[in-house]
């Protein structure tokens, strides 16, 4: 069993590849790309992939909905990753309205995109 995980590993490592790939190919080359990044391993590995294959052209932005003590902690996490990948990044404290409490974190989450996406700029969320 264990000789099958590299192959395993290997092959959805190509397919990802190759799936993020295919879907940067529909934009321009001069596209630039905002990332959205939670710090989490989905979108840790979305800016790890398009700074490596679009350098220069990425910003990423941590939105901290302050919900958690460990919130702040996250933001350090992602602008520190940004740093070792000379990618500028954006943390922006938001304020969640009570109620529907996911609800309002997303309304909240993609009002700060709004607010920092600059014109021709794609946002790319895992």
């Amino acid at each position: 069993m264990r000789g099958t995980l590299p192959t395993f590993n290997e092959v959805w490592q190509r397919e990802f590849r190759s799936g993020c790939l295919k879907q940067l190919e529909q934009f321009p080359p001069e596209t630039s790309f905002l990332i959205g990044c939670s710090g989490g391993m989905d979108s840790m590995l979305l800016l790890y992939f398009i700074a490596a294959v679009c350098p220069g052209r990425i910003r990423a932005i941590y939105v901290d909905h302050q919900l958690q003590a460990q919130s702040r902690d996250w933001g350090v996490h992602v602008q520190a990753e940004c740093m070792k990948l000379d990618v500028p990044c954006i943390v922006q404290p938001v304020h969640v309205n009570a109620g529907n409490l996911e609800r309002q974190a997303r309304e909240a989450r993609y009002q700060a995109y709004h607010q920092h996406i600059k014109s021709g700029e794609v946002l790319v969320l895992a």
